[in-house]
């Protein structure tokens, strides 16, 4: 009796589970950066020394809008380009809705 070649599964890639936006923030990460000092309004520095993660975020208020810049060591930054997407639109009352 003759063996049956059987056929190799063929590979198809990583299944995600991601939407399409953040699979987008991953690959390309916003609001990263600095801003000038003659730019900035608030400034904060949170992190985790045990781990050495950080984030430093600037912001800026112009005509009733809030702009964020921020700077990730040791975390990722993909993340919070995420988080942030939509702190640019906020009027500044609005600011609180911001979560993580």
């Amino acid at each position: 009796m003759a063996e049956q070649e059987q056929e190799e599964p063929q590979y198809q890639g990583p299944v995600l589970f991601y939407s399409d936006e953040v699979i987008d923030h991953f690959s390309n990460p916003r609001n990263v950066g600095e801003l000038p000092p003659e730019e900035t309004d608030g400034y904060a520095c949170i992190g985790d020394p045990a781990c050495g993660d950080e984030m430093k975020l600037w912001f800026s208020l112009k005509d009733e809008r809030i702009d964020l810049i921020f700077v990730m060591l040791g975390g990722q930054p993909r993340g919070s380009s995420f988080r942030l997407r939509r702190a640019p639109q906020q009027r500044p009352r609005n600011s609180a809705q911001i979560k993580p």
